[in-house]
């Protein structure tokens, strides 16, 4: 009784089968698009569509993903003003169920979106797993440094913990796919 029909998971489709959805969101400003497999074509087919129509048509700007905070920052450089190589982004955030041409499909279409003058909101995308803190943490304490040095002294006990050996991209393989310019 509660289902609703979708027509197709590929986006570009329009959005009036997913209008139910819409009246499910309402005003929310948080929606979750949860997966029951890791790495299957058609859920992330799904998610880039609904992604479309949340930020197309409810007003959504913030795509946030289970990977490395630090990391998705090259995500969001791309995303944003075009800057890296989308593919070693995503590359660079580690998980193998990412590294997909499904998510490099919903992050081409987050840069077309944004490049896009007439859409004045920018769409981001940002990480939230904190599996590896070391770059997260160094970059942090470097912008602190430039900023607010004192705050950057005080936070440097607690926070410098974080730059742990076992988060080293390079002693992980991982360095490889990160530009150091990206670290300032």
């Amino acid at each position: 009784n509660n289902a609703i029909e979708i027509k197709t998971v590929e986006a570009g489709n329009g959005f009036e089968d997913l209008a139910p959805i819409g009246d499910i969101v309402n005003d929310a400003r948080i929606i979750s698009l949860g997966e029951p497999t890791h790495g299957n074509r058609e859920v992330f087919e799904l998610k880039h569509r609904l992604v479309e129509y949340l930020v197309t048509e409810k007003g959504f700007n913030i795509f946030a993903l289970e990977c490395p905070f630090g990391e998705a920052f090259d995500i969001n450089r791309y995303v944003i003003n075009g800057i890296g190589d989308p593919k070693k982004a995503i590359a660079g955030i580690y998980f193998w169920t990412w590294d997909t041409e499904e998510v490099l499909e919903l992050i081409e279409w987050m840069r077309t979106y944004n490049m896009k003058p007439e859409n004045q909101k920018k769409v981001k995308f940002y990480g939230f797993d904190p599996q590896d803190p070391e770059r997260a943490a160094r970059v942090t304490l470097t912008y602190l440094k430039k900023v607010d040095p004192l705050l950057e002294v005080f936070v440097r006990p607690e926070l410098g913990i974080l730059e742990v050996p076992f988060s080293d991209p390079r002693g992980l393989g991982r360095r490889h796919w990160i530009p150091q310019e990206y670290d300032s």
